[in-house]
Order: structure tokens, then C-alpha cells, then sequence
């Protein structure tokens, strides 16, 4: 009995953990310095200067991304194929124009930033169960 309502309360506080993890994501998405972080990351992919990301401009980033995501975080991030990202690019695409502008990056960031904390959240609260 006291093994189940321990498990309870632990199920319990890593859920809160989980739901304090993404709003503490959310906030950092709208500081200033994530603003920069985000404008120094864009510009830094454009490699052409041109204001947008083509396919081969995000699939360079992505690889960066995911290398650099799955040295910080200790997760196994893999690199993207080609195919994802052509449907990323698809899905995040607002005007339809075949690249990404800032605020399409943005999004694409944030999903990036907030899948990778949560799946490390879920290694690590993996060792709890």
C-alpha cells in the first residue's frame, strides 16, 4: 500500500516536473536573448544572404542542430533525411513559397528545442519507473 501511493506521488511530481519543463521553454522562447540566439542562428544558416532558407540551407542547420542538441543534452539526436525535410519545410511553410522566413524558423526551432528537453526529460525520468 505504501509502495503504490509512493509510485502515485512520483508519477505525479514527474509529470509536474514534465509540465514546469515546457512552460520554462515557453517563457525562454520569448526573451530577448532567444530573440538574438534566433536571429544570429537564421543568419548564420542563410548562407546566400537572401532573407530566406532553402532546402539545402535547412538540411546544413538541421544537421548542426541535431549534432550540437545531442552533444548538450547526452540524447542520440539523429540527423535529417532529406525527404523530412523537404516535408518539414512543407508543413512550416506559411506563404507557400518553398523556403523559410524568421518566423517560420522560429517555430522550427522551438518544436526542435522542446522535442529534444523532453525526450532528455524522458530518458531521465525513465530511471524513476
Amino acid at each position: 500500500c505504501v509502495f503504490v501511493l509512493s509510485a502515485r506521488v512520483m508519477a505525479r511530481d514527474i509529470v509536474s516536473a514534465r509540465e514546469n519543463l515546457v512552460a520554462s521553454l515557453q517563457q525562454h522562447f520569448k526573451t530577448k536573448a532567444f530573440e538574438a540566439q534566433l536571429k544570429a542562428g537564421f543568419e548564420q544558416a542563410d548562407k546566400d544572404g537572401n532573407g530566406h532558407l532553402d532546402v539545402d540551407e535547412i538540411y546544413l542547420a538541421l544537421q548542426e542542430v541535431s549534432t550540437a542538441l545531442s552533444s548538450m543534452l547526452s540524447v542520440d539526436i539523429p540527423e535529417p533525411k532529406r525527404s523530412d525535410v523537404d516535408d518539414l519545410i512543407h508543413s512550416l511553410d506559411l506563404d507557400g513559397n518553398g523556403t523559410l522566413e524568421l518566423n517560420e524558423f522560429r517555430t522550427l526551432l522551438e518544436k526542435i528545442m522542446l522535442n529534444s528537453a523532453l525526450a532528455g526529460f524522458e530518458r531521465a525520468a525513465g530511471a524513476f519507473k
